[in-house]
């Protein structure tokens, strides 16, 4: 048996690596339920260029941890990302986009699609869409968004107005060609405002 003893720095070092592995340790464990849950690998996904994770029953939590490894660039080599049919509602758009343009490189590079359709989204995922817009560099860190998808929600008038300021600014995002709103519950009167 060897016993150590630690001065106080190297004891205050040794608690703070401590937390920091445990913390590494949840966020690993969290990434690989994602991944059993979506019925993938973390080593599939990690060489992932299309995830289509539709109806795969994933909620707010999930939404995070996804949200996480976006914001790492740990899936910098998506081109399509949809989540389509999972229901995770506004709650699950936040934690998803939390941390987006957070970092100084493009976060998603090459990523053309991003799926948000049939998620029981309300007018709230209009502002969490809105200020993940405005509040981040969404220019920066989606560059090159030709396609969102938020067709089959609850976005009313009010979420689609509030989209609609947020997506004026030419430098929210530039590529931006086409946005699915249909099936939705804003006013036709609002629909044509936009």
């Amino acid at each position: 048996e060897c016993a150590i003893a630690l001065s106080p720095p190297c004891h205050e070092m040794n608690e703070q690596l401590g937390a920091c592995l445990r913390t590494l340790r949840d966020q690993h464990l969290a990434v690989r339920a994602l991944c059993h849950k979506a019925g993938t690998t973390p080593a599939e996904l990690a060489r992932a260029t299309n995830i289509s994770w539709d109806c795969k029953g994933l909620d707010q939590a999930d939404c995070a941890v996804l949200g996480d490894l976006l914001a790492f660039g740990s899936l910098d080599g998506l081109t399509s990302l949809t989540l389509h049919g999972n229901a995770f509602g506004d709650q699950g758009v936040a934690a998803l986009l939390h941390r987006l343009g957070t970092n100084r490189r493009s976060v998603l590079p090459h990523l053309r699609t991003l799926g948000l359709a049939g998620n029981g989204l309300g007018d709230g995922a209009g502002l969490v869409l809105a200020r993940a817009a405005a509040g981040t560099n969404c220019a920066r860190a989606l560059p090159a968004l030709r396609d969102l998808q938020l067709s089959q929600n609850r976005i009313g008038s009010a979420g689609l107005a509030i989209l609609g300021r947020a997506l004026q600014d030419v430098d929210t995002l530039p590529q931006l060609q086409r946005l699915w709103m249909t099936d939705n519950q804003f006013a036709r009167r609002a629909a044509l405002e936009f």
